[in-house]
C-alpha cells in the first residue's frame, strides 16, 4: 500500500424537523455531474444505516457539505 495525503471533508448539520430531508452540497459545480447528491450516495446510505441502528423515530433535516479532495474514479476509494 502507498499512503497519500488526500482527504474529503464532510460537514454535517442535523436539526429536528417536521419532515425528514437529506441534501448534499458541493462547492465544485463539476462534481454535481460526477457524483449522486441524493440518498443513493454512500453518505445517504450510511445515514440510513445509522438511523435504523439507533431506532430514530423523529424527523430530521440533514444537510451535508462535501469538499472533495480525493479524485472521483481515481481508484482511491473517493
Amino acid at each position: 500500500f502507498q499512503s497519500v495525503s488526500l482527504e474529503d471533508e464532510l460537514k454535517v448539520n442535523v436539526e429536528e424537523s417536521k419532515e425528514s430531508s437529506f441534501s448534499i452540497e458541493v462547492a465544485n459545480p463539476a462534481l454535481k455531474k460526477l457524483i449522486p447528491l441524493d440518498k443513493s450516495n454512500l453518505i445517504g446510505k450510511a445515514l440510513d444505516c445509522f438511523m435504523a441502528r439507533t431506532c430514530q423515530k423523529s424527523n430530521f433535516a440533514v444537510n451535508v457539505s462535501l469538499e472533495k479532495r480525493i479524485p472521483v474514479g481515481a481508484g482511491l476509494a473517493g
